[in-house]
């Protein structure tokens, strides 16, 4: 059934934490009522968002397991059990990392097919009596939303990569599907589909950390960066054009006010990258110092030291390796005497 259909699509919503794909599965005059939440119950699809937001930032891991359906004439009842865990306390609460489970009914009476109306939602959250041992830390929520933002926009890549590689050119429909994610989402992460395609272009022309440090691991951070900034500063210059493109579509987003705060206007390729060369020499650094290291290397090594080397300073290619080079071991210094 049509219903059938629309209600799976709404729980795998859910599961890949895609609140707009959440929101389009329901009418705009939705009645959502959530047993226990604060603000209680929400009509309209704007007021149902800040539900499914803070839900999204504060469990992880959920599923859905379906207890049973119920169908009328022009509606339908679905009785579901909810299951995730806390990383920060669900809705402020101090039960982080704690399993809940949710008995969840929903139900359908919209003269628009294939969206829930009326009573959308009704669910009652309840601690599971088994614990786990406390993950969270200060402001996880927040940088737990963050990540999962990153983790969608990484998607949306490596799905338009994979379909390009099958000799296509994509609409952003069909990378939206194969993401499986909803097509709001996708619109709200890139400007155009051209923007996705280049930056897909892109995204398979990075090196990989697991590949890059597979065979020739090293426990001294300073080895192990000079490897990431070689293996991006060759990807640059082979790609260049190509990066100058990226960050032109990024600045015009900027420029003509299309940006949203909690939406990544890049992907971050650097980070995991230089995480990853640090990891073994983790030890060596306090949290807070490791922290400041990892930001200051994302300056020094990417696209825009390159544009500030080539089109600013107008140094030769020799002499940008040297400088970057002598960076990142003095970065590296400073990091261990603050500790």
């Amino acid at each position: 059934m049509e219903m059938d259909r629309k209600i799976e699509e709404h729980f795998g919503f859910e599961r890949r934490d895609d609140v707009d794909g959440v929101l389009a599965t329901l009418t705009e005059d939705v009645e959502h009522d959530v047993v226990g939440w604060p603000a209680g119950p929400a009509r309209g699809r704007p007021a149902a968002r800040p539900f499914y937001e803070a839900l999204f930032a504060d469990l992880s891991e959920s599923r859905v397991e379906c207890l049973r359906r119920l169908y009328g004439d022009g509606f339908l009842i679905d009785e579901s059990l909810w299951s995730g865990k806390a990383r920060a306390g669900l809705s402020g609460s101090k039960d982080a990392g704690a399993l809940w489970n949710s008995a969840c009914c929903m139900s359908s009476n919209s003269a628009q097919a294939g969206r829930f109306g009326a009573r959308t939602c009704g669910s009652i959250l309840r601690r599971s009596s088994d614990s786990c041992r406390r993950t969270d830390m200060p402001g996880s929520g927040t940088k737990t939303r963050e990540n999962q933002k990153r983790r969608m926009r990484k998607d949306l890549l490596q799905a338009a990569s994979r379909l390009m590689k099958q000799g296509r050119k994509p609409d952003l429909e069909e990378i939206a599907t194969e993401a499986a994610v909803s097509r709001a989402t996708a619109y709200r992460h890139f400007p155009s589909i051209d923007a996705l395609l280049l930056e897909a272009s892109l995204d398979v022309a990075t090196p990989d950390a697991g590949e890059l440090f597979s065979t020739r691991a090293s426990a001294d951070p300073v080895t192990q960066l000079l490897r990431v900034d070689a293996a991006l500063h060759d990807m640059i210059l082979a790609n260049e054009a190509l990066l100058r493109m990226m960050l032109a579509h990024s600045l015009q987003r900027v420029a003509r006010g299309e940006s949203e705060g909690d939406v990544p206007l890049r992907q971050n390729r650097r980070t995991p990258l230089i995480e990853a060369a640090l990891e073994p020499a983790r030890a060596e650094f306090t949290p807070a110092a490791l922290e400041t290291l990892v930001h200051a290397l994302a300056l020094v090594i990417g696209t825009e030291a390159m544009v500030v080397c080539k089109d600013v300073l107008q140094l030769d290619d020799a002499r940008v390796c040297k400088i970057k080079r002598s960076a990142i071991r003095a970065l590296v210094d400073a990091a261990r005497r603050s500790g």
